[in-house]
């Protein structure tokens, strides 16, 4: 009797997933290409029905079907890019456009591969902003890059001139928008 192994989970890679068979005749091994061949499907993306179909050949006939489970590849240890250690105090939500992520050399897509938010993004905070690169689709997983927003200096800004004012004897106090 043939011992076809089961198929353990895979994590996907960014390339179709081609676990290594295991077949023993007893105590003998089988050789792929010369005992048996194997053709994948649904093996190309996260899936909890990847196929190997593996048909005997040589001196062992027949198939058989072994389904096998595709992981989301972990984005925690991705190199990410575009995102500043400090930034300056708008009044809006800071937001990067630049942001890249990579994972063994492949760059991901925002909007594929990962979704991006924002925490604290607001206002001034020291080292407490966050952008949240959280994996979907193939890959899963999450990154929090921390990032610090810093107080406008008020000398480096613009006023305009206050007109209209009338004189009344009195100080007089403008709105300051």
């Amino acid at each position: 009797k043939l011992d076809i192994a089961d198929i353990p989970d895979q994590v996907y890679g960014g390339q179709p997933v081609k676990p290594e068979i295991r077949i023993a005749n007893g105590k003998n091994v089988l050789a792929e290409g010369t005992d048996y061949t194997v053709e994948y499907s649904d093996n190309d993306a996260v899936t909890d029905e990847a196929k190997a179909v593996i048909t005997g050949c040589g001196n062992y006939k027949g198939s058989v079907q072994k389904s096998f489970v595709i992981s989301a590849y972990s984005i925690t240890s991705a190199q990410v890019s575009g995102i500043p250690d400090t930034v300056v105090f708008t009044g809006d939500s800071i937001e990067f456009t630049g942001i890249k992520v990579t994972v063994d050399g492949q760059t991901l897509v925002n909007g594929t591969d990962y979704t991006i938010t924002y925490e604290n993004n607001v206002n001034v905070t020291d080292g407490g902003a966050y952008v949240i690169i959280s994996g979907i689709g193939n890959y899963g997983g999450q990154i929090k890059k921390a990032f610090s927003i810093t107080a406008r200096n008020l000398s480096r800004c613009s006023i305009d001139p206050i007109g209209g004012q009338i004189h009344t004897g009195a100080a007089v106090k403008p709105d300051v928008t």
